[in-house]
């Protein structure tokens, strides 16, 4: 009997589920989630003076960043939110939010706990300033 990929990650990431549910933590790392998957933070353009402040704060060092699902979103469904300190700074990209959107949730829903990855602020001479997933 030959198994697809897709059974064989779904049945590792539901396992994954259940082992993070038990170990009850107080918030879920991308390396619980992700793995070595890298995904892109869009939009951070439109939330400047947001990342400016932040960066004077934190400057180029890493911060945890929650994602939060945003079934509301008028313009995707999926739409994950990217916070750090709580500021909105930007979203996962429209291919990485289908891909992530219920896994966060699910995630985030069972836990209790918000999902959170590493990231750093680049930029800010120019006036641009990008959220990269660590």
């Amino acid at each position: 009997m030959r198994i697809s990929s897709t059974l064989v990650g779904v049945l590792a990431f539901v396992a994954l589920l259940f082992c993070i549910a038990c170990a009850n933590t107080a918030a879920t790392n991308d390396d619980d989630l992700f793995g070595d998957t890298k995904v892109e933070i869009v939009g951070e353009s439109y939330r400047l003076p947001t990342l400016q402040k932040l960066q004077s704060q934190i400057g180029m060092e890493q911060a945890m960043a929650e994602l939060r699902p945003d079934p509301d979103n008028a313009y995707d469904g999926n739409a994950v939110k990217v916070l750090i300190d709580g500021q909105h700074v930007g979203y996962l990209s429209r291919e990485d939010a289908k891909k992530w959107h219920t896994p966060i949730a699910d995630l985030t829903r069972d836990t209790g706990a918000p999902v959170e990855i590493p990231v750093v602020l680049r930029g800010g001479g120019s006036g641009n300033i990008g959220v990269f997933h660590q």
